[in-house]
């Protein structure tokens, strides 16, 4: 594959296909990711004539003015519609039910930032604009498989279609390491949560000796020192950033914490308490070089990386980091590691099979 290719037809580009069509549009799945595709929705002129939810979670309770229903209950109400899953799953029973509903239903995942601008999504005008910085990526991968995830994750973007997450799952399957797990001797952890990545480490790099790990939620920190207390790791309640300094979070669960100042503002978004967290640069506190760095820090992958710039000057650890926080960060958070060290090999990784294409990470090793 010498091509950056995208096959996607004219009539497959997801948004251009929903403003066009007369088919009803309803949505499947409450939460924060609903009221983000609503928004996007109206902004597009688009006007979702339900929202139902699995049948187990229906209350007929109110959510941003719908009712949500069965999807049963809307079926008995229209002859046709079109459905868009509007969560995050990885659970093979969900995953399983929406695969259920694709064949009797027009089903579709669109792709929404999780951090950054809630409105911007990946459509034709976006890969129009950034299709240069996107082709430059696809050309310094260093494998045909990375290549291949490449282009079946734009793709996905592009048309929300399932059968595109199925092509990235069976490349998953075909993944191996990139670089020797045997010369891993130190670790870092960013967004560490309560231990499994650094648990997985130390199982999967058989020379592991030491790490350090970055975790702000207080009660996940809790957690975390519990279930490292017999591993040689040392742990800072605080985010990886660009400087030390304090930092307001809007705190939820798992990927429900971001950064306030960047939060979608909306009266409709769920609740969060505000913390004031510390923020440290990790090459100012960590007391040794890194071999390999992991970035899962929910769009905080850029500033974490300039904290990180001290330790490039000296070594040029292997990084592992995520890239599906934001659509941006399929070129920027290459540009900006490529800016502070040159020389890098890329891949892709799935880490697991996810609706939509979450946990993707660009690997870069030497």
């Amino acid at each position: 594959m010498k091509n950056f290719a995208i096959t996607v037809r004219n009539d497959e580009y997801l948004w251009e296909y929903l403003e066009r069509s007369r088919r009803p549009v309803v949505l499947y799945g409450m939460g924060d990711g609903a009221v983000k595709l609503l928004s996007i929705l109206e902004s597009r002129g688009i006007k979702p004539v339900g929202i139902f939810a699995s049948d187990e979670f229906v209350r007929y309770n109110e959510f941003c003015s719908y009712t949500v229903k069965k999807l049963s209950d809307l079926e008995a109400e229209f002859d046709d519609f079109i459905i868009l899953v509007a969560f995050a799953t990885h659970l093979d029973e969900v995953r399983e039910r929406i695969f259920s509903i694709a064949q009797r239903h027009e089903v579709y995942v669109p792709d929404i930032n999780v951090t950054g601008d809630a409105l911007e999504v990946f459509d034709r005008e976006f890969l129009n604009k950034y299709y240069t910085r996107l082709r430059d990526v696809y050309f310094a991968l260093s494998d045909e498989r990375s290549k291949k995830v490449f282009n079946a994750l734009i793709s996905f973007k592009l048309t929300g279609r399932l059968c595109y997450l199925e092509q990235l799952e069976r490349l998953r399957r075909d993944e191996t390491l990139p670089y020797d797990a045997y010369a891993v001797r130190s670790f870092a952890d960013f967004g560490a949560y309560t231990g499994d990545t650094l648990a997985e480490a130390f199982e999967i790099y058989p020379n592991l000796e030491k790490a350090f790990a970055f975790e702000p939620d207080a009660k996940t920190f809790k957690k975390l020192e519990k279930n490292t207390a017999e591993m040689n790791v040392t742990l800072f309640q605080a985010v990886a950033w660009s400087e030390s300094c304090e930092l307001e979070l809007l705190e939820g669960a798992g990927r429900n914490t971001v950064i306030r100042k960047r939060a979608f503002d909306n009266a409709e978004m769920q609740a969060k308490k505000i913390r004031t967290v510390t923020a440290l640069r990790a090459d100012s506190v960590a007391e040794f070089v890194p071999d390999l760095i992991k970035m899962d820090v929910e769009g905080c992958e850029r500033e974490a990386l300039e904290g990180c710039r001290g330790f490039f000057e000296s070594a040029t650890p292997i990084v592992r980091m995520s890239i599906y926080h934001n659509n941006r960060d399929l070129f920027e958070l290459w540009e900006k590691l490529d800016g502070i060290k040159k020389g890098y090999k890329l891949a892709l990784s799935q880490k697991c099979r996810y609706i939509p294409a979450w946990d993707v990470e660009l690997v870069a090793y030497v």
